[in-house]
């Protein structure tokens, strides 16, 4: 008998540190299941934000580039000069060459500029310049037919032999150098050598546009 006492307590103590030896083992469990989502809340790394506006490089001279759309990096001058005796609009575009007098274009061909076949065949040199204050312009013609071909900097002043073609446009769209001072060589291109043109004018300035008449040809618009 006393036997078997010995053996019923030996065989309850060891039922007992069984029991608390799982109870542990659960303890512990649930603990690290609790740590799991905040230890993966810790060591997932940040999504990375996405590129702003301000840190994109302009494409303009790529064959990507949207036609008509010119940017800072497409800019032959930041700064104004004498020579550039440019009249602004209300909303800070002026005209080099297209003054109100007008002048006669050149057909393009006598110029050397390569056009493709359809497209209209006198040229107009003007270079366009936003002035201080302007961030954004955009040109769009309401009378008359004309094509823009303004050209980034890099393309015009480079080897000979490249084409209007990939920058003609119906819209001409120009940001300047941060709000600065920003001129842009091209011009304009007409079936005739003389029309008067009317041209809507959009900037930052005047975001409800305002309406310019051009001549094209001397005294067209008269």
């Amino acid at each position: 008998m006393a036997s078997r006492r010995r053996l019923n307590t030996s065989g309850r103590f060891l039922d007992h540190r069984r029991a608390v030896s799982w109870q542990r083992r659960v303890v512990v469990l649930s603990a690290l299941m609790l740590s799991l989502p905040l230890f993966a809340a810790c060591t997932t790394p940040p999504a990375p934000s996405p590129t702003s506006a301000a840190t994109r490089t302009s494409n303009a001279t790529s064959a990507a580039a949207e036609p008509g759309e010119l940017h800072c990096a497409d800019a032959y001058t930041r700064q104004p000069s004498e020579s550039d005796a440019v009249s602004f609009t209300t909303a800070g575009v002026g005209f080099a060459l297209l003054s109100k007098a007008g002048f006669d274009p050149i057909p393009a061909t006598e110029g050397g500029l390569t056009l493709p076949p359809d497209a209209p065949q006198y040229f107009s040199k003007s270079p366009l310049h936003l002035k201080s204050g302007v961030a954004w312009a955009e040109i769009t013609a309401v009378q008359g037919d004309i094509t823009f071909a303004w050209v980034p900097a890099g393309v015009w002043t480079g080897s000979p032999g490249w084409s209007l073609a990939p920058y003609l446009a119906a819209t001409a769209r120009f940001e300047s150098c941060g709000g600065s001072y920003t001129g842009f060589l091209g011009g304009v291109l007409t079936p005739k050598s003389r029309e008067c043109v009317t041209l809507d004018i959009r900037s930052n300035l005047r975001p409800e546009g305002e309406r310019v008449r051009v001549p094209i040809g001397r005294d067209a618009c008269t």
